[in-house]
């Protein structure tokens, strides 16, 4: 999400995250398009950086993350809305990992969890049997199409599209 939000201000508009957890509903939030704002400096370089960004599931340097980049990262958290709480004591950690290991059990069990992970795990990591099951679900070319809070289009199966405000 912080992506999309990253490539609208990109685009020259202003956005806000309506949280939509507990609703009901698969989703979890709802993307607000508003009006058109200049990027900032800082918008653009996020936007360059998205793709350089991936996940490192490896394991870390057995050293102190430096107290001055925690502090960047409890900022940036706070910024977006988000709360970033450092667990450095082994003593808390176990109960952190237990109630991770719960929650990836209860996420697994989920059948609309596992739908989406299957429309974002790449058919060839799992050859041609998973390119099968993925079409049974999402079809050859599911498409996505993007719309502003006025139904503007403004993105379709992956491209981008100019809006006519």
């Amino acid at each position: 999400m912080f992506n999309l939000c990253v490539a609208i201000r990109h685009q020259g508009y202003a956005v806000s995250v309506e949280a939509l957890a507990g609703h009901g509903s698969d989703a979890l939030a709802r993307v607000h398009i508003g009006q058109p704002l200049p990027p900032t400096v800082n918008d653009e370089r996020l936007f360059r950086a998205i793709p350089l960004r991936h996940t490192n599931r490896r394991t870390f340097e057995d050293r102190a993350v430096p107290a001055e980049t925690i502090a960047e990262l409890e900022s940036a958290a706070q910024a977006e809305g988000a709360l970033l709480t450092v667990v450095a004591s082994e003593k808390k950690k176990e109960p952190v990992a237990d109630l991770i290991a719960e929650g990836d059990r209860i996420r697994a069990a989920d059948p609309r969890f596992r739908r989406e992970l299957a429309a974002w795990v790449p058919s060839q990591s799992y050859g041609q049997q998973g390119r099968h099951a993925r079409e049974r679900l999402w079809g050859s070319n599911p498409g996505i199409s993007f719309r502003s809070s006025s139904g503007r289009s403004i993105g379709e199966k992956g491209r981008q599209r100019k809006i006519d405000s």
